[in-house]
Protein backbone atom coordinates (compact mmCIF):
# COMPACT_ATOMS: atom_id res chain seq x y z
CA UNK A 1 0.00 0.00 0.00
CA UNK A 2 2.72 2.45 0.96
CA UNK A 3 4.70 1.63 -2.17
CA UNK A 4 1.69 2.36 -4.37
CA UNK A 5 1.08 5.63 -2.56
CA UNK A 6 4.73 6.65 -3.00
CA UNK A 7 4.54 5.80 -6.73
CA UNK A 8 1.46 8.00 -7.21
CA UNK A 9 3.11 10.86 -5.36
CA UNK A 10 6.13 10.65 -7.68
CA UNK A 11 3.86 10.53 -10.74
CA UNK A 12 1.92 13.55 -9.51
CA UNK A 13 5.15 15.51 -9.05
CA UNK A 14 6.27 14.69 -12.62
CA UNK A 15 2.90 15.68 -14.09
CA UNK A 16 2.92 18.90 -12.10
CA UNK A 17 6.45 19.73 -13.33
CA UNK A 18 5.49 19.00 -16.97
CA UNK A 19 2.39 21.21 -16.77
CA UNK A 20 4.35 23.95 -15.03
CA UNK A 21 7.01 23.98 -17.77
CA UNK A 22 4.39 23.83 -20.54
CA UNK A 23 2.73 26.96 -19.19
CA UNK A 24 6.06 28.78 -18.97
CA UNK A 25 7.72 28.39 -22.36
CA UNK A 26 11.14 29.90 -22.90
CA UNK A 27 14.43 29.51 -24.66
CA UNK A 28 17.95 28.87 -23.49
CA UNK A 29 21.01 30.12 -25.38
CA UNK A 30 24.45 28.59 -24.82
CA UNK A 31 27.60 30.10 -26.38
CA UNK A 32 30.80 28.12 -25.93
CA UNK A 33 34.00 27.95 -27.98
CA UNK A 34 32.45 30.03 -30.81
CA UNK A 35 29.39 27.81 -30.99
CA UNK A 36 25.84 29.04 -30.30
CA UNK A 37 23.15 26.64 -29.20
CA UNK A 38 19.55 27.79 -28.78
CA UNK A 39 16.81 25.44 -27.53
CA UNK A 40 13.64 25.30 -25.50
CA UNK A 41 13.85 24.95 -21.71
CA UNK A 42 11.93 21.68 -21.75
CA UNK A 43 14.27 20.11 -24.29
CA UNK A 44 17.27 21.21 -22.23
CA UNK A 45 15.84 19.68 -19.09
CA UNK A 46 15.07 16.46 -20.97
CA UNK A 47 18.63 16.38 -22.33
CA UNK A 48 20.04 16.86 -18.84
CA UNK A 49 17.89 14.02 -17.50
CA UNK A 50 18.91 11.69 -20.31
CA UNK A 51 22.57 12.57 -19.73
CA UNK A 52 22.21 11.89 -16.01
CA UNK A 53 20.52 8.55 -16.73
CA UNK A 54 23.33 7.53 -19.08
CA UNK A 55 25.97 8.49 -16.49
CA UNK A 56 24.13 6.52 -13.78
CA UNK A 57 23.88 3.50 -16.07
CA UNK A 58 27.58 3.66 -16.93
CA UNK A 59 28.46 3.98 -13.24
CA UNK A 60 26.41 0.92 -12.33
CA UNK A 61 28.00 -1.04 -15.17
CA UNK A 62 31.47 -0.04 -14.02
CA UNK A 63 30.61 -0.92 -10.42
CA UNK A 64 29.28 -4.35 -11.43
CA UNK A 65 32.41 -5.10 -13.46
CA UNK A 66 34.69 -3.87 -10.68
CA UNK A 67 33.07 -5.94 -7.92
CA UNK A 68 32.30 -9.05 -10.00
CA UNK A 69 35.58 -10.90 -9.16
CA UNK A 70 35.20 -10.21 -5.46
CA UNK A 71 31.54 -11.27 -5.48
CA UNK A 72 32.48 -14.46 -7.30
CA UNK A 73 35.23 -15.08 -4.74
CA UNK A 74 32.81 -14.60 -1.85
CA UNK A 75 30.37 -16.99 -3.49
CA UNK A 76 33.05 -19.63 -3.89
CA UNK A 77 34.18 -19.14 -0.27
CA UNK A 78 30.59 -19.46 0.95
CA UNK A 79 30.16 -22.71 -0.99
CA UNK A 80 33.47 -23.98 0.36
CA UNK A 81 32.51 -23.22 3.96
CA UNK A 82 29.06 -24.73 3.48
CA UNK A 83 30.64 -27.96 2.22
CA UNK A 84 33.17 -27.83 5.06
CA UNK A 85 30.49 -27.50 7.73
CA UNK A 86 28.54 -30.31 6.10
CA UNK A 87 31.64 -32.52 6.27
CA UNK A 88 32.18 -31.51 9.90
CA UNK A 89 28.58 -32.43 10.75
CA UNK A 90 28.77 -35.75 8.92
CA UNK A 91 32.04 -36.50 10.70
CA UNK A 92 30.43 -35.92 14.09
CA UNK A 93 27.56 -38.20 13.09
CA UNK A 94 30.09 -40.86 12.06
CA UNK A 95 31.81 -40.55 15.45
CA UNK A 96 28.48 -40.95 17.22
CA UNK A 97 27.71 -43.98 15.04
CA UNK A 98 31.13 -45.52 15.71
CA UNK A 99 32.21 -45.48 12.04
CA UNK A 100 35.99 -44.81 12.18
CA UNK A 101 36.63 -44.81 8.40
CA UNK A 102 33.85 -42.33 7.64
CA UNK A 103 34.84 -40.16 10.60
CA UNK A 104 38.46 -40.00 9.41
CA UNK A 105 37.42 -39.25 5.80
CA UNK A 106 35.06 -36.46 6.82
CA UNK A 107 37.56 -34.96 9.26
CA UNK A 108 40.20 -34.67 6.50
CA UNK A 109 37.63 -33.17 4.14
CA UNK A 110 36.48 -30.63 6.74
CA UNK A 111 40.06 -29.71 7.55
CA UNK A 112 40.83 -28.97 3.87
CA UNK A 113 37.62 -27.07 3.18
CA UNK A 114 37.44 -25.00 6.35
CA UNK A 115 41.12 -24.51 7.12
CA UNK A 116 40.13 -23.69 10.70
CA UNK A 117 42.00 -26.03 13.06
CA UNK A 118 39.94 -25.07 16.15
CA UNK A 119 36.85 -26.47 14.42
CA UNK A 120 38.33 -29.66 13.05
CA UNK A 121 40.91 -30.79 15.63
CA UNK A 122 38.32 -32.28 17.97
CA UNK A 123 36.79 -34.29 15.13
CA UNK A 124 40.26 -35.42 14.02
CA UNK A 125 41.10 -36.50 17.56
CA UNK A 126 37.87 -38.45 17.93
CA UNK A 127 38.38 -40.09 14.55
CA UNK A 128 41.88 -41.13 15.64
CA UNK A 129 40.46 -42.61 18.84
CA UNK A 130 37.90 -44.61 16.86
CA UNK A 131 40.73 -45.95 14.71
CA UNK A 132 42.65 -46.96 17.84
CA UNK A 133 45.43 -44.44 17.21
CA UNK A 134 45.71 -43.08 20.76
CA UNK A 135 49.05 -41.36 20.06
CA UNK A 136 47.55 -39.35 17.19
CA UNK A 137 44.52 -38.48 19.31
CA UNK A 138 46.78 -37.20 22.08
CA UNK A 139 48.72 -35.08 19.58
CA UNK A 140 45.49 -33.45 18.43
CA UNK A 141 44.40 -32.81 22.02
CA UNK A 142 47.82 -31.33 22.81
CA UNK A 143 47.51 -29.04 19.79
CA UNK A 144 44.13 -27.87 21.05
CA UNK A 145 45.79 -26.53 24.19
CA UNK A 146 47.53 -23.84 22.12
CA UNK A 147 44.24 -22.17 21.19
CA UNK A 148 42.23 -20.46 23.99
CA UNK A 149 38.98 -21.41 22.23
CA UNK A 150 39.77 -25.13 22.29
CA UNK A 151 42.00 -25.40 25.38
CA UNK A 152 39.20 -26.64 27.65
CA UNK A 153 38.15 -29.31 25.13
CA UNK A 154 41.77 -30.37 24.73
CA UNK A 155 42.14 -30.77 28.48
CA UNK A 156 39.05 -32.94 28.62
CA UNK A 157 40.38 -35.13 25.83
CA UNK A 158 43.76 -35.51 27.54
CA UNK A 159 41.99 -36.28 30.82
CA UNK A 160 40.03 -39.10 29.22
CA UNK A 161 43.23 -40.45 27.68
CA UNK A 162 44.99 -40.38 31.07
CA UNK A 163 42.07 -42.06 32.86
CA UNK A 164 41.88 -44.72 30.17
CA UNK A 165 45.50 -45.71 30.71
CA UNK A 166 45.21 -45.38 34.52
CA UNK A 167 47.58 -42.43 34.86
CA UNK A 168 46.05 -40.56 37.79
CA UNK A 169 49.02 -38.20 38.14
CA UNK A 170 48.58 -36.89 34.60
CA UNK A 171 44.79 -36.82 35.03
CA UNK A 172 45.12 -34.69 38.16
CA UNK A 173 47.32 -32.19 36.31
CA UNK A 174 44.78 -31.86 33.49
CA UNK A 175 41.92 -31.52 35.97
CA UNK A 176 43.67 -28.73 37.86
CA UNK A 177 44.16 -26.82 34.62
CA UNK A 178 40.52 -27.38 33.64
CA UNK A 179 39.44 -26.19 37.11
CA UNK A 180 41.33 -22.92 36.58
CA UNK A 181 39.48 -22.35 33.32
CA UNK A 182 35.97 -23.37 34.43
CA UNK A 183 35.77 -24.06 38.16
CA UNK A 184 31.99 -24.64 38.19
CA UNK A 185 31.88 -27.39 35.58
CA UNK A 186 30.28 -30.55 37.07
CA UNK A 187 32.54 -33.14 35.39
CA UNK A 188 35.64 -31.19 36.45
CA UNK A 189 34.57 -31.09 40.10
CA UNK A 190 33.45 -34.72 40.18
CA UNK A 191 36.61 -36.09 38.56
CA UNK A 192 38.93 -33.76 40.49
CA UNK A 193 37.54 -34.96 43.81
CA UNK A 194 37.70 -38.64 42.79
CA UNK A 195 41.26 -38.52 41.42
CA UNK A 196 42.50 -36.43 44.35
CA UNK A 197 41.07 -38.98 46.75
CA UNK A 198 42.70 -41.88 44.92
CA UNK A 199 46.06 -40.12 45.09
CA UNK A 200 45.67 -39.35 48.79
CA UNK A 201 45.28 -35.60 48.29
CA UNK A 202 42.44 -35.49 50.81
CA UNK A 203 42.51 -31.73 51.41
CA UNK A 204 41.93 -31.06 47.73
CA UNK A 205 39.34 -33.82 47.45
CA UNK A 206 37.32 -32.52 50.42
CA UNK A 207 37.51 -28.92 49.20
CA UNK A 208 36.41 -29.94 45.71
CA UNK A 209 33.49 -31.94 47.05
CA UNK A 210 32.33 -28.89 48.99
CA UNK A 211 32.47 -26.90 45.75
CA UNK A 212 30.59 -29.65 43.91
CA UNK A 213 27.86 -29.59 46.54
CA UNK A 214 27.65 -25.80 46.47
CA UNK A 215 27.32 -25.72 42.69
CA UNK A 216 24.98 -28.75 42.69
CA UNK A 217 27.35 -30.75 40.54
CA UNK A 218 26.54 -33.70 42.83
CA UNK A 219 23.35 -34.46 44.75
CA UNK A 220 23.66 -33.36 48.38
CA UNK A 221 23.44 -36.91 49.89
CA UNK A 222 26.12 -38.22 47.54
CA UNK A 223 28.40 -35.22 48.10
CA UNK A 224 28.08 -35.51 51.89
CA UNK A 225 28.69 -39.27 51.82
CA UNK A 226 31.84 -38.81 49.74
CA UNK A 227 33.03 -35.97 51.96
CA UNK A 228 32.56 -38.17 55.01
CA UNK A 229 34.60 -40.94 53.37
CA UNK A 230 37.37 -38.49 52.47
CA UNK A 231 37.42 -36.99 55.97
CA UNK A 232 37.71 -40.49 57.44
CA UNK A 233 40.65 -41.28 55.16
CA UNK A 234 42.31 -38.00 56.14
CA UNK A 235 41.68 -38.77 59.81
CA UNK A 236 43.43 -42.13 59.51
CA UNK A 237 46.38 -40.51 57.79
CA UNK A 238 46.67 -37.85 60.45
CA UNK A 239 46.52 -40.45 63.19
CA UNK A 240 49.37 -42.36 61.55
CA UNK A 241 51.41 -39.15 61.39
CA UNK A 242 50.94 -38.52 65.11
CA UNK A 243 48.18 -35.89 64.93
CA UNK A 244 45.41 -37.46 67.07
CA UNK A 245 43.72 -34.11 67.73
CA UNK A 246 43.22 -33.38 64.02
CA UNK A 247 42.32 -37.01 63.36
CA UNK A 248 39.56 -36.85 65.97
CA UNK A 249 38.29 -33.56 64.51
CA UNK A 250 38.02 -35.11 61.03
CA UNK A 251 36.24 -38.19 62.37
CA UNK A 252 33.69 -36.02 64.21
CA UNK A 253 33.08 -34.01 61.05
CA UNK A 254 32.63 -37.22 59.06
CA UNK A 255 30.01 -38.46 61.53
CA UNK A 256 28.29 -35.10 61.44
CA UNK A 257 27.93 -35.39 57.68
CA UNK A 258 26.88 -39.05 57.81
CA UNK A 259 25.81 -40.05 61.34
CA UNK A 260 25.39 -43.76 60.45
CA UNK A 261 28.87 -44.21 58.96
CA UNK A 262 30.05 -47.18 61.01
CA UNK A 263 33.78 -47.03 60.10
CA UNK A 264 33.93 -43.37 61.20
CA UNK A 265 32.18 -44.22 64.47
CA UNK A 266 34.58 -47.09 65.11
CA UNK A 267 37.60 -44.89 64.38
CA UNK A 268 36.36 -42.10 66.64
CA UNK A 269 35.59 -44.60 69.41
CA UNK A 270 39.12 -46.00 69.13
CA UNK A 271 40.55 -42.47 69.39
CA UNK A 272 38.52 -41.82 72.55
CA UNK A 273 39.60 -45.15 74.01
CA UNK A 274 43.25 -44.41 73.21
CA UNK A 275 43.03 -41.22 75.26
CA UNK A 276 41.36 -43.02 78.17
CA UNK A 277 37.77 -42.19 77.34
CA UNK A 278 36.22 -45.65 77.09
CA UNK A 279 32.86 -44.31 78.23
CA UNK A 280 32.82 -41.69 75.49
CA UNK A 281 33.89 -44.34 73.00
CA UNK A 282 30.94 -46.57 73.91
CA UNK A 283 28.55 -43.63 73.65
CA UNK A 284 29.77 -42.95 70.11
CA UNK A 285 29.14 -46.57 69.15
CA UNK A 286 25.77 -46.61 70.86
CA UNK A 287 24.64 -43.39 69.16
CA UNK A 288 25.61 -44.73 65.73
CA UNK A 289 24.01 -48.12 66.41
CA UNK A 290 20.65 -46.48 67.14
CA UNK A 291 20.76 -44.88 63.71
CA UNK A 292 21.89 -47.98 61.82
CA UNK A 293 22.87 -51.27 63.49
CA UNK A 294 26.09 -52.68 62.13
CA UNK A 295 28.10 -55.76 63.24
CA UNK A 296 31.26 -53.65 62.99
CA UNK A 297 29.96 -51.47 65.83
CA UNK A 298 29.26 -54.45 68.07
CA UNK A 299 32.71 -55.92 67.35
CA UNK A 300 34.32 -52.57 68.16
CA UNK A 301 32.48 -52.47 71.48
CA UNK A 302 33.59 -56.01 72.29
CA UNK A 303 37.21 -55.07 71.58
CA UNK A 304 36.95 -52.04 73.84
CA UNK A 305 35.67 -54.24 76.67
CA UNK A 306 37.92 -57.26 76.16
CA UNK A 307 39.78 -56.65 79.43
CA UNK A 308 36.63 -56.54 81.51
CA UNK A 309 34.78 -59.42 83.11
CA UNK A 310 32.66 -61.47 80.70
CA UNK A 311 29.45 -60.57 82.53
CA UNK A 312 30.22 -56.84 82.29
CA UNK A 313 31.03 -57.21 78.63
CA UNK A 314 27.77 -59.02 78.05
CA UNK A 315 25.75 -56.35 79.87
CA UNK A 316 27.35 -53.42 78.06
CA UNK A 317 27.11 -55.03 74.64
CA UNK A 318 23.47 -55.87 75.32
CA UNK A 319 22.89 -52.25 76.29
CA UNK A 320 24.53 -51.18 73.06
CA UNK A 321 22.48 -53.43 70.79
CA UNK A 322 19.28 -52.67 72.71
CA UNK A 323 19.73 -48.99 71.83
Amino acid sequence: MWRALFYFIQLAILVFAAVWLARRPGTVVVEWLGQRIETHVGILILAVLVFAAVIALLYRLWRALYWAPKAAGRKLEENRRRKGYKALTQGMVAVAAGDPDEARRQSKKADVLLNEPPLTMLLSAQAAQLNGDEAAAERYFDAMLENPETRFLGLRGLLNQALKRGDDEAALGHLREAYKLRPNTPWVLENLSAVSERLGSYDEAERTLREAQRHRALPKPEAEHRRAEVLLQRARGRAERGRPDLAMKDAKQALKLEPDLAPAAVFLAQRHAASGGTGRALKVLERTWTRKPDPELAEAARQLLKDEAPLEVYKKVQKLVAG
